[in-house]
């Protein structure tokens, strides 16, 4: 009787496996295709482009950074390469879930908010205090 490769446990030949070598090196060779095809996407599309707009208010033209967007044509065609997954959201979609996930953003404005200020306490003393305070 045979071994099972991986647990050792005698197997009758009925009930014996082996790697189909032949479909596992196309699966591969798929899979690394398909790697390619959305790593070519993430490297199009992430950037954020500098945009110019134009301020009524300041009658002035500024510039900001904003996503690349595609047609519901091309988003569908081009998530045919990753299909386990949707690649793509809808705009409005995208601001819900963006609200949702940044709740603090302003609501006017370009949505940076000021960092906080850092305590004047640096963090290796206030570690010690905390130690300090517990063995007490």
């Amino acid at each position: 009787m045979p071994k099972c490769f991986l647990t050792g446990i005698e197997i009758p030949m009925e009930n014996a496996y082996l790697l189909d070598c032949g479909a596992a090196k196309r699966a591969l060779r798929d899979l690394k295709l398909r790697l390619a095809a959305v790593e070519r996407l993430v490297a199009q599309l992430s950037p954020k482009d500098e945009t110019e707009v134009f301020d009524y208010k300041s009658k002035s033209v500024k510039v900001r950074p904003q996503r690349r967007l595609v047609c519901q044509t091309v988003a569908a065609a081009l998530s045919e390469s990753y299909p386990e997954c949707p690649l793509f959201v809808a705009w409005p979609a995208f601001k819900t879930r963006r609200a949702q996930v940044f709740p603090n953003l302003r609501k006017s404005g370009s949505g940076v908010q000021k960092p906080h200020k850092a305590s004047d306490t640096p963090a290796t003393d206030a570690s010690g205090e905390a130690a300090n305070a517990d063995s007490r």
